[in-house]
Order: structure tokens, then sequence, then C-alpha cells
């Protein structure tokens, strides 16, 4: 069955995005970290030269954080996702550790806080197809918009998102250069789709997008 395609009542560029992003940006977000997340958290090996971390933030079934895994075969690939349910696919218990891949059922927001307190990074953070929120009142939960951005952006030495709405690429974009992040945003055509999510919106007509950064 086809995707459906983004619908929204917004067109372009929320007008508060600037000023909810700038706002984040001096204004530290201490929320408090989740139980389960900080224990998981503690259980995963830190990162070392030989074995540096990358991200798949909201890796759903884990799909994607395997085939980063084979193209990233030097780097331990974490793939984290809150739902338990979509998880099992590998990992039964919520945590699964492999050779180069781990999967954790954890808060990404709460996990980039404790990288963040812990002095870790991430080389490399992939934000694959993140929920649009297209309401234009949910802006903050929008990962761009959202409190823990300028978390995510302190953990990472290089960003890739990619989106099937043209208006999320737009604002994260936007987001990325009032950090004072370079971002290039561009079309995909996935010869290699990273995830059945990607698949299916390509194969269902969607225009996908890229948006790739590197900490300035």
């Amino acid at each position: 069955m086809p995707s459906r395609m983004v619908h929204s009542s917004q067109v372009d560029a929320h007008p508060r995005l600037a000023d909810v992003v700038r706002r984040h940006l001096v204004t530290p977000w201490r929320r408090p970290i989740p139980e389960h997340t900080a224990q998981v958290f503690e259980r995963i090996p830190r990162p070392t030269d030989k074995s540096p971390w990358i991200l798949d933030g909201g890796c759903g079934t884990g799909d994607s954080t395997f085939a980063l895994s084979r193209r990233h075969p030097d780097h331990r690939v974490i793939g984290i996702d809150q739902s338990s349910h979509r998880l099992q696919k590998w990992s039964d218990g919520g945590l699964l550790a492999g050779e180069n891949v781990t999967l954790c059922r954890a808060e990404f927001a709460a996990w980039v806080q404790l990288m963040a307190a812990a002095g870790i990074q991430s080389r490399k953070t992939y934000l694959l197809y993140p929920n649009p929120w297209p309401k234009p009142a949910h802006l903050q939960r929008r990962w761009h918009a959202h409190p823990a951005f300028p978390q995510i952006l302190e953990v990472s030495e290089s960003i890739e998102m990619r989106t099937n709405w043209r208006v999320y690429a737009l604002e994260f974009h936007h987001a990325l250069r009032i950090a004072g992040w370079i971002p290039t945003l561009s079309e995909l055509l996935p010869e290699k789709p990273l995830s059945p999510f990607e698949s299916k919106y390509h194969h269902s007509g969607h225009d996908l997008y890229q948006l790739v950064a590197q900490r300035p």
C-alpha cells in the first residue's frame, strides 16, 4: 500500500522558528533523565579511538542501524528508539549489543543530555525520517525546535537528516544556520535505502530530502 504524503497547513518555515531556536540555544535544558534511559546508557561501552560512536536517533525497528553499521564498519553504531515494540524485531529486552551495533530502548533527547554531561561525542548523528509533527502548534516537537536541539549539536561532529516533508527540511536547514552550522540541503534519490520507511516513501513517489552538516 502506498504511503501517504505529509499533510499540513504549513507550506513554509514556521514564523516562530527563529525565536524558538534562539531561545533554546541560550537556555540549558535540564529535564530529569528517565531512569530506564540512564540505566541503559551506563551499560554501553564508551567510545574509543578504535570504536567511535555513530548515533541513529529514532531508529524504529533498527533496520537503519544495521545498514549504517555496514557503511561504517570501524564505528559502533548506536540505534536509539523509545518504542520497545519497534525494537522487538531485533532486541527482545530493549538492548542488543552486536559486533559494531547497539540497539537501545531509550529516549533520544535524554540520551544526548547524558552524552553532553559525560563529554561524549558522536562522529555522525543520523536523524532518518523523524516524526514530522505537521501541525503548526507542534513546532517544538520537531527536533530542530526541540529544547534538546542544542545538545544534539553539542554531541555531534556531523549530522545527516532525511525527510519526506520539504517544510521539515527547510526548517532544519534554517535552525542549523541560526546555530552557526553550514548545512547542505539536496533532494535524495536513494539507490540503497537505509530503512523500510525510506524505501516505502521512495516507491510511493514522495520527494525525499537530505540535509548534511558538519560542526563549524
